[in-house]
């Protein structure tokens, strides 16, 4: 992707780095960070959200999109039918579940209420958009290939709750040949200022 991303922007004054952006270290300062479909995926979302509100200009924005908890929901009700009717035991899911649009923000909130002198402006959306495969395998092929499974793969695979699943989720949720897998998106974005009370501080200064 940064490859492809190079030969797109070949600009003298764009630099492209691979990296995780929870363990690297910010040295800049930026007008804006933005990012997409990444957040869900951060072991330390509070933290990492710190890091790069810390990183922002004054009036700087940080943008960015995430899934939200009824992404897969078709999966996810599928899976529990089919444990209950087979009477196992709690597992690991097929793939993670996400954060609601409330947790999200309020974690970003708790954020920016502890950086002093600043105040943000915030902006939340959400949509559902939904994505058609011809069979469950190639959807749950897709899962793997976006990371949604990463925190389960080292588990072993129940066939029987396998097959089950994938039965369930035919007959709930296709149709006309097509299974439905949904996304719930979610649109953040945080415009970091300064305080009132700084602001009027400052100009007494000035």
């Amino acid at each position: 992707m940064i490859e492809y991303a190079r030969d797109r922007f070949k600009e003298n004054n764009v630099e492209f780095a691979c990296l995780d952006i929870e363990e690297a270290e910010l040295n800049k300062k930026y007008d804006l960070v933005i990012s997409n479909a990444t957040f869900q995926w951060f072991n330390d979302l509070g933290g990492t959200v710190n890091k790069l509100v810390q990183s922002l200009k004054n009036d700087g924005v940080l943008a960015f999109s995430t899934f939200g908890h009824m992404t897969f929901n078709e999966l996810h009700f599928s899976y529990e039918t089919a444990r209950k009717k087979l009477k196992i035991g709690e597992e690991f899911p097929p793939s993670q579940k996400f954060c609601n649009a409330k947790e999200i923000l309020k974690i970003c909130s708790e954020t920016f209420e502890g950086l002093e002198s600043f105040e943000f402006d915030t902006v939340k959306k959400e949509s559902l958009e939904y994505e058609y495969f011809y069979t469950v395998r190639e959807f749950l092929d897709s899962v793997k290939k976006i990371g949604a499974n990463n925190s389960n793969k080292e588990r072993k695979v129940n066939t029987a709750l396998t097959k089950e699943m994938i039965r369930v989720y035919e007959e709930m949720f296709k149709a006309n040949g097509l299974v439905r897998a949904t996304y719930h998106c979610i649109f953040i974005t945080a415009r970091k200022k300064l305080a009132a009370n700084t602001r009027r501080l400052v100009n007494a200064v000035v």
